[in-house]
């Protein structure tokens, strides 16, 4: 038969059933229970509705039951968690009934409870036992007024009394005196209520209730007042009987003190475990864990529930990070020998071993618990993760020793291995002292993220054309140097030889990788090895010298070319440009001299276009702002390339100043008029007139004599209106 058989029978059985969760807090100690199911004969018995209270705690659903006087989820709760089954009487003050309740525990953390009610069946002797007064025997006593029940008052230390039901004393033993300090005779002529404290009364009308509908109070605490204002803890249990009240109670004011702070105690130790920052295990002396906090789950990626119980050497492995051997026995000898344990004297790389096997830097004190008799009763790790804090550490001392662009060592390396490799054994020692060429060009022209590029494929090429025993370092700026121990003059010169070689297939855009190189070599341990860098870096400046000049003019032709094979009709602009301003400086009767600057300056007027992507350039819709102001950025990147070049440096300014126009709203620097320079004016009025009247990706070519109108529109703004007249009359004709 399947499961829904049986879970029709119960569904359908008379005597009420309901399934639970007990919950417990992280110490496994019960706090709450769970509904999970119940059947039509417990909604029907306790008015209470399945839809309305599964999937709730009873102390949602009650809260009550947690001040009933009977612990009925500590009860559940060892069931649950211990197993078996239990069975007991109790009256139930969520439902005004006394029930039969059979209890057992299916699996750890769950319960089933049978109810019955049993109220009309109990009699009222069976009342009385259970709440261990017999109050019939005080009631015959009190018809009878024997010298027994006298004697009974007497000597007896707890609090004895009866009371009416609203709320005189009647009879009251000595034991009150002593507590309260008034005496019997002032306590008989006053009713109870004026001695409880103000914040108890509601609780206490509601026991005398519960009293008059013949219902029995016991475990009762309320606060009665004594002669000097203080307050004490009183527990009863009392006993309706007709109209009289019969109790016994006892001041359990000390105990609730000692309650309260030993709970204090422990509240504030376990959520300073629980809330603390680091992680935390706690193991009893049998190695076996006995709390583990969020923290220390976390790290560990194990749960409390999980290692609750299990031996701490399954879980608590500890390597050394570097070389993954396993630290052994440090919980052992905590516990043997009732000693402090640090990791920072074992070793500052520890990790421990998580539960998914990956590795989690830490830091750890392990320390043992010790009672009064000074015996081990266990003990308790700390322990942090401080995986970023060695993350962090690595990194700065990586940065220490590197250079933060091309990885390579820095000076501050160099110069410490320098003294380190400075010794007899390392002879030959070699020295390579290289300098970038072109570095500033690089920068000037292209930016400086070409020249971070530029010096990252140096790095690259040093790197890669190096033996793992060199040194490479660089020292700053646009300077190398390399320390090659053991190493003769013959292979020194055959590693540079790769580098220099490896330098010339490589270039970045339109960027040259070069190199000026010079070496030195330290072959007696009298020579100075300051001396021997010195030599190497004369060398390097004499090479310098060559190279530089050669790379900044193939780097000027690897410019040109681009240009030309990057944009559209470059090539053929600039030879129309600069035909022009030959035609107009000749009819401005230019010397020779004069037309061929001006025809050189007119020819790589657009040479800083080269920053300038061909998606830019070749556009045909309108630029951007952002896209506008970078084509506006190109006479600087002219002029700066211009400069670099020694032949062409003349030419520099007129094409940084070839976009300003006659009436200051040009740029790069809004010169006007005759801030201008002559030269170029010339270019702006020829540059403008060859892209009126030749094709463009953005539009198609204009008519002559619209180019011309539209040049005499500009005159005096953007034009030089004398420049103008005499291009229009004399070139144009």
């Amino acid at each position: 038969m399947d499961k829904n058989f049986y879970k029709q029978i119960i569904d359908k059985s008379p005597i009420a059933f309901a399934f639970h969760k007990i919950i417990c807090d992280h110490e496994q100690i019960p706090i709450d229970y769970e509904f999970l199911d119940v059947n039509e004969a417990f909604e029907k018995d306790t008015g209470l509705k399945k839809e309305d209270i599964i999937g709730k705690r009873i102390g949602d659903v009650s809260p009550e039951i947690k001040i009933s006087g009977f612990d009925w989820i500590n009860i559940y709760g060892k069931i649950a968690l211990n197993g078996g089954e239990f069975e007991f009487k109790q009256y139930s003050s969520l439902f005004d009934k006394w029930y039969r309740i059979n209890v057992y525990s299916p699996e750890k953390y769950y319960f089933i409870t049978f109810f019955t009610d049993i109220t009309s069946e109990i009699k009222d002797i069976e009342i009385l036992k259970e709440l261990e007064l017999n109050s019939e025997n005080y009631r015959l006593a009190l018809e009878k007024k024997n010298d027994e029940l006298e004697q009974f008052f007497s000597i007896n230390l707890d609090l004895l009394c009866i009371a009416d039901l609203d709320g005189n004393f009647i009879r009251l033993n000595k034991a009150w005196e002593h507590t309260l300090g008034y005496s019997i005779e002032y306590l008989s002529d006053k009713k109870f209520f004026e001695f409880i404290h103000p914040d108890d009364i509601q609780l206490t009308i509601d026991a005398v209730d519960s009293l008059k509908h013949n219902e029995p109070v016991y475990s009762f605490v309320n606060r009665y007042k004594d002669v000097n204002g203080n307050y004490h803890f009183i527990e009863w249990r009392s006993q309706p009987y007709k109209k009289y009240i019969y109790a016994a109670a006892r001041d359990i004011t000390e105990r609730i003190s000692i309650e309260e702070n030993l709970y204090l105690e422990k509240e504030i130790f376990k959520t300073t475990l629980l809330s603390i920052g680091d992680g935390v295990i706690s193991v009893n002396k049998n190695y076996k864990v006995v709390l583990m906090n969020k923290i220390a789950e976390k790290i560990s990626d194990w749960t409390q529930n999980e290692v609750q119980g299990l031996s701490i050497k399954n879980i608590f492995n500890i390597v050394d990070e570097n070389t993954l051997e396993e630290i052994t026995h440090l919980i052992s000898e905590v516990i043997e020998n009732k000693i402090v344990i640090r990791s920072s004297k074992i070793s500052s790389n520890l990790a421990l071993i998580r539960k998914d096997s990956t590795l989690v830097s830490i830091e750890f004190n392990i320390a043992p618990i010790k009672n009064k008799a000074d015996e081990i009763e266990g003990a308790v790790i700390v322990l942090r993760d401080v995986s970023e804090k060695r993350k962090a550490q690595k990194q700065v001392e990586y940065m220490s020793f590197h250079d933060y662009l091309t990885g390579l060592y820095n000076r501050r390396y160099f110069e410490e291995e320098l003294m380190r490799l400075d010794t007899k054994r390392n002879l030959p020692l070699a020295i390579i002292m290289l300098d970038v060429n072109g570095l500033k060009l690089t920068n000037d022209a292209f930016g400086h993220a070409a020249g971070d590029a530029l010096l990252k494929k140096v790095g690259d090429i040093l790197k890669s054309h190096c033996r793992s025993d060199d040194i490479v370092a660089r020292l700053g700026g646009d300077e190398f140097a390399i320390i090659l121990p053991k190493t003769d003059d013959v292979e020194t010169k055959l590693i540079m030889q790769r580098i220099t070689k490896a330098s010339l297939n490589e270039n970045i855009d339109s960027v040259m990788v070069s190199a000026a190189l010079g070496h030195s070599i330290k072959i007696s341990p009298i020579q100075d090895i300051n001396d021997i860098i010195r030599i190497a870096e004369n060398n390097m400046y004499k090479n310098k010298i060559k190279t530089g000049k050669l790379m900044r003019k193939k780097t000027f032709e690897l410019i040109i070319d681009t240009l030309n094979l990057r944009y559209y009709n470059e090539q053929n602009h600039n030879i129309t440009v600069s035909e022009i301003c030959r035609v107009l400086g000749e009819a401005m009767e230019f010397s020779k001299e004069q037309i061929n600057t001006l025809c050189e300056a007119a020819r790589f007027h657009d040479i800083g276009k080269i920053i300038i992507p061909p998606e830019i350039l070749n556009k045909q819709d309108s630029l951007t702002s952002e896209e506008f102001e970078l084509v506006q950025r190109h006479p600087e990147t002219g002029y700066q390339i211009l400069k670099s070049i020694e032949e062409y440096t003349h030419l520099a300014r007129y094409v940084l100043s070839h976009h300003e126009h006659w009436d200051g709203n040009g740029y790069p620097r809004k010169q006007k008029n005759s801030e201008i320079p002559i030269f170029s004016r010339i270019i702006c009025i020829a540059d403008a007139y060859e892209a009126m009247t030749n094709d463009r990706p953005y539009r198609k070519a204009m008519k002559k004599q619209d180019a011309i109108e539209e040049l005499k529109r500009h005159s005096g703004t953007q034009f030089d209106p004398n420049l103008i007249d005499i291009f229009i009359n004399k070139v144009l004709n």
